[in-house]
């Protein structure tokens, strides 16, 4: 199946091979970038080809407006991917250096300070609960108050609309914060597993499982340029480099 969809893959591209020379051709071995590369001129995925050098089969990324279009429209990205691996490392080790610094422990302090974040959202729901009961029972009072005749018609109406209209908007924010809540807890998960991917890159570039949690998007440009997006949000990224600070 997995060949099948890679076939497939090509021929939904619709790339003509016919540009390519004798020593070019697109590869199927596994491709670690595979869907989080782009081109940062146009877009496109960048395309994973070989070709053979001095008898040595070498592998590169290009954007496939670089032979769709020929060099006057062609984006003029393209690059090795030992090159690529090496600069992706450094990148990485450079995002550990300045997130983690010398700090020890780095998982626990950021998983007490994001657990703390979620205590705060668990009590802004427990107090909207409670508003909510007690607005009920607020109800409840009311109707009976209008049964025994305590409370005319038109006041009963209008109180009941009130307290029914408060209601509405209080289950409004509870249902946010408990979206809230579960998107915490999996940026916590997240987050956690971020960290441990970054620390397994040490010494070797990471292999495409360890990719996937760290980056969900490299730009490459000219020039070997690259900007890269990493898997958890910017605000996650501060608590990490506060919590190292500390």
């Amino acid at each position: 199946k997995e060949i099948f969809e890679k076939v497939r893959k090509l021929f939904d591209e619709k790339i003509d091979k016919s540009t390519f020379t004798k020593n070019e051709e697109i590869v199927s071995k596994p491709d670690k970038y595979r869907d989080i590369l782009y081109c940062g001129i146009c877009g496109s995925k960048l395309h994973l080809m070989s070709e053979i050098k001095k008898d040595k089969r070498e592998y590169r990324y290009q954007c496939p407006k670089s032979y769709e279009l020929g060099k006057e429209e062609s984006c003029n990205v393209y690059i090795r991917e030992k090159d690529l691996d090496e600069i992706i490392f450094y990148n990485i080790k450079n995002k550990i250096k300045q997130t983690f610094g010398n700090c020890e422990n780095v998982i626990g302090l950021v998983k007490i300070e994001l657990n703390k974040r979620l205590d705060m959202i668990a009590k802004k729901i427990n107090i909207t609960t409670q508003q909510i009961n007690k607005e009920n029972q607020r109800g409840s009072w009311l109707y009976s108050k209008y049964v025994e005749g305590s409370v005319d018609s038109e006041s009963f109406i209008h109180q009941r609309d009130a307290t029914e209209n408060y209601i509405q908007e209080l289950k409004e924010r509870l249902y946010l914060l408990e979206e809230s809540y579960q998107r915490k807890i999996v940026e916590i998960e997240k987050s956690l597993e971020w960290i441990k991917a970054m620390y397994q890159v040490d010494s070797e570039i990471p292999n495409r499982e360890n990719l996937l949690k760290l980056i969900s998007r490299i730009n490459l440009f000219p020039k070997k340029e690259v900007d890269i997006e990493w898997s958890i949000d910017y605000e996650i990224i501060q608590v990490i480099i506060e919590c190292c600070s500390e």
